[in-house]
């Protein structure tokens, strides 16, 4: 996990990382994951940010987003822009977003780009966009609002 002006916490060209229980409000980014497949980003509050609170990115497959708060953001509260596809065999290993909470935001609560990712039981209002905004091809795991 590697510091930087841009997010306080990023995780960046690594596997199997753990991103969890840390306070990074009132940064000009929040929590970011780039190129980080199966990393785990749980617990965090990255509320208040001047971007995106939590921004996944890159080759991020079967990224876990849960239990995190990413309210008042200035973009996306969540925001997924990343190839989920495996490698080695072409299939969806899309991420798991569940029990998030993302109120207030500038852009969309969670904003997540492409599919194959389970979204489940994340509590998304207030936001100037969309509370959930999702591109077909995903799963709704149920218990979202």
């Amino acid at each position: 996990v590697v510091a930087g002006p841009d997010h306080p916490l990023r995780i960046d060209t690594a596997a199997d990382g753990i991103i969890r229980d840390n306070d990074v409000r009132y940064n000009p980014g929040g929590v970011s994951v780039g190129d980080a497949p199966r990393t785990v980003v749980e617990n965090n509050d990255a509320s208040s940010s001047g971007g995106s609170g939590i921004d996944v990115s890159g080759n991020s497959q079967g990224v876990t987003i849960r239990n995190n708060v990413a309210n008042g953001t200035g973009a996306d509260g969540i925001s997924v822009e990343s190839d989920m596809l495996n490698p080695d065999t072409g299939a969806a290993d899309g991420a798991l977003f569940e029990g998030n909470q993302a109120h207030g935001n500038r852009g969309d609560g969670i904003g997540i780009l492409g599919g194959g990712h389970t979204i489940t039981a994340n509590d998304a209002d207030n936001n100037a966009g969309y509370g959930i905004s999702a591109d077909d091809g995903n799963i709704d795991g149920g218990g979202n609002t």
